[in-house]
């Protein structure tokens, strides 16, 4: 017993981490067979005939032909009974031209489905094209004492004839064509997600629980790179919010350059905001349908391998909006994306190349930002392991490396102002100054957050401390000043309103509280210009305030979710209140977690710089939100992330109130939560 209790006690760490590894098999098992195994059946389906308003008595034998050009592998039909059904139906589907049969089915009437579309397999798929006029038989077998079905048809809808046994029908059955299952994909790329989640908390855990763990930022490193792929697995491109537009940028970014670069190529100069340049073949349905399913997943994995036909340098002009008038925030992405174009990879991967190059990047600033806080490591972790966070930074969205920025930048003005060097050196002065340049123009909500500069001490800077101090301030206001979409937004703020009296009636037209409404139908496009602009919220302060009212009661809980990530994709994905609970308890360990050294003076400015951030945004999205809507238009939980660090920092405790090394705890405790956050988005887009 000594030598077995001894053996477990040396043993300890790599059996606690098997031990760990066997609790996540037996969770993905669990849910494989309860939600996952029965998802196989999964359908996509199209409706050849939706009309029905009447019903036929299946006495007879039903035969209708109908002209199709997808491929069948079931058939669907509005079945309904009187009573208790019992018996067989059969049904046989042949070609009209030549009587060939080309499949046939036979389903229990017992199970009629009670609203919507019964439908019969077919037993042999019939592949697109397989006739030129198809010919259905549908014939019902009553047990004894059972009721009739009745099958649902209209006047019209199908080219061909509908008969009920030898007796001609006008009109035409309702119809629903099967045209692919998804069989057992869903399984394996559930086992594929699953086992790579479990490796990456087995490693997580080998790497923070060991006599020599590995530094903080490494783990950030890893960490952020690995989850941030999990979330390109399940939520790909033109899922994170207004991703198109931002796709769309990144590709006409990198069409200009194609065709600087192509031999005899002519450029296209600079392209306007409403259009968008790609090649001829960067376009696909299915991959570009923000609101992904099954069938999404499994056409990117089907085109990873894609090739494009398009000739570098050989673009095409795309009637889309692109998301900015800056492309500063897309030149990593376009960047990645212009090497998919020499290297001829085909829509999908070029994407998938986008992507990675953001995620890449936002990783690296992250792992700076945590290397180099002299102190709050874990804040800056925290913020950049939340699922909200991690499903931009996989993204095309410029808020990738916006937050990347944000991170860095803020990391280093507190080391400049506490870390261990005397004087911050000229090198490190420089990147700060660029950091607030390029942060100050891409969103103007963020200004406020550079002038943490004024928390570095004079003697940390040397004589020209004020000079630079000012330098960078004046800096971040011309580089905001200079961007053609903050002029626009500036000069939209003094936008003149249409009197209350014409608009007081749209007012009330808004639907639903609780999420940014669409303008109501009947509404002429003009009105839906009269915003909240600085001379309206001064002549109705009244209005204005019901708006923030109505805003705090009705959309609260859509601000809490959507800042950790508990509403994912576009606000279509919500996760239960266990997990958004978690990461507000994991975000909670991470302020707690160590100390401070920031005097009251520095933390009552940081929470000022954090205050005005929050103003600003409330502010531009209330100048966005037209008059007659109920709730601000608009504001989401992810634009606090950019200042969620300086508002941690100033609210952390002086002293200690967790041991040193919690750090990788927590690290820890973010691969446990994001993992499950992740099956959490696997099972609801498995739902869809």
């Amino acid at each position: 017993m000594n030598r077995v209790l001894s053996f477990l006690k040396r043993r300890r760490r790599p059996l606690g981490i098997a031990a760990l590894a066997l609790v996540c098999l037996g969770v993905l098992f669990c849910v494989w067979l309860t939600a996952v195994l029965p998802a196989q059946s999964k359908s996509l389906s199209v409706k050849l005939n939706d009309r029905y308003d009447q019903t036929l008595s299946l006495t007879e034998p039903l035969t209708q032909t109908f002209v199709t050009d997808q491929p069948l592998v079931g058939l669907g039909f509005q079945l309904r009974a009187d009573g208790l059904c019992a018996g067989t139906l059969r049904l046989e589907l042949y070609d009209d031209a030549t009587g060939a049969l080309l499949s046939a089915s036979t389903g229990d009437l017992a199970y009629l489905a009670p609203d919507g579309y019964t439908v019969l397999g077919l037993d042999t798929p019939v592949q697109a094209g397989s006739a030129a006029r198809y010919r259905l038989v549908l014939t019902a077998e009553y047990a004894v004492g059972s009721a009739e079905a009745s099958v649902g048809f209209g006047p019209e809808g199908l080219d061909g004839t509908l008969y009920l046994g030898d007796t001609p029908v006008a009109g035409s059955v309702a119809l629903l064509a099967v045209t692919e299952q998804i069989g057992g994909f869903v399984s394996g790329y559930f086992w594929a997600f699953g086992l790579l989640a479990t490796a990456l908390v087995c490693v997580c855990a080998a790497v923070c629980t060991g006599p020599r763990p590995w530094p903080l930022h490494r783990v950030c490193l890893m960490l952020v790179l690995a989850l941030g792929l999990l979330f390109t697995m399940l939520l790909p491109p033109y899922a994170a919010p207004d991703e198109q537009y931002h796709i769309n940028q990144a590709f006409s970014l990198a069409s200009r350059w194609s065709t600087h670069l192509a031999p005899g190529a002519h450029p296209i100069g600079a392209v306007p905001i409403q259009d968008t340049f790609r090649r001829a073949d960067d376009q696909d349905p299915l991959a570009q349908d923000p609101d992904t399913s099954v069938f999404t997943w499994r056409q990117y994995l089907r085109n990873l391998d894609s090739r494009s036909g398009t000739p570098f340098g050989s673009i095409t002009l795309y009637q889309e909006l692109q998301a900015s008038f800056d492309n500063t925030l897309y030149v990593c992405s376009a960047m990645a994306v212009l090497l998919g174009y020499a290297l001829g990879l085909g829509f999908v991967p070029t994407l998938l190349l986008g992507r990675m190059a953001n995620l890449l990047a936002f990783a690296l600033l992250a792992a700076w930002a945590v290397k180099r806080a002299p102190f709050g490591k874990r804040i800056f972790l925290a913020v950049a392991l939340l699922p909200m966070t991690l499903h931009l930074a996989a993204s095309f969205s410029r808020d990738s490396l916006l937050l990347g920025l944000l991170l860095a930048f803020t990391a280093l003005v507190l080391d400049a102002a506490y870390g261990p060097a005397q004087r911050v050196r000229p090198a490190g002065l420089a990147v700060l100054a660029v950091l607030a340049a390029l942060i100050a123009p891409a969103k103007m909500v963020y200004l406020p957050l550079t002038a943490l500069v004024l928390l570095i001490p004079a003697a940390r800077i040397g004589r020209y401390s004020r000079w630079f101090k000012a330098g960078v301030l004046t800096l971040a206001v011309l580089a905001l000043a200079l961007s053609p979409e903050n002029r626009l937004t500036l000069q939209g703020m003094w936008t003149t309103d249409t009197p209350v009296a014409t608009t007081r009636t749209a007012q009330t037209a808004g639907t639903d509280e609780s999420a940014p409404e669409e303008p109501v139908q009947g509404l002429v496009a003009e009105q839906d210009k009269v915003t909240y602009s600085v001379g309206y919220v001064l002549q109705n302060p009244g209005t204005t305030l019901k708006l923030f009212v109505n805003t705090l009661i009705g959309n609260t809980d859509h601000y809490l979710r959507g800042l950790v990530g508990g509403s994912l994709s576009y606000y279509t994905l919500d996760l239960a209140w266990g997990w958004v609970l978690a990461l507000y308890a994991l975000l909670a360990a991470a302020v707690l977690g160590g100390g401070s050294p920031l005097c009251l003076p520095a933390r009552l400015w940081a929470g000022v710089l954090a205050l005005a951030a929050l103003a600003l945004t409330v502010g531009g999205c209330l100048l966005w939100t037209p008059v007659y809507y109920t709730t601000l238009y608009g504001l989401q939980g992810r634009y606090l992330l950019g200042f969620l660090p300086a508002a941690l920092v100033a609210l952390r405790p002086v002293r200690p109130r967790l041991a040193a090394g919690s750090a990788h705890v927590l690290a820890l405790g973010f691969a446990l939560v994001d993992a499950g956050v992740l099956l959490n988005v696997f099972l609801a887009v498995l739902a869809r």
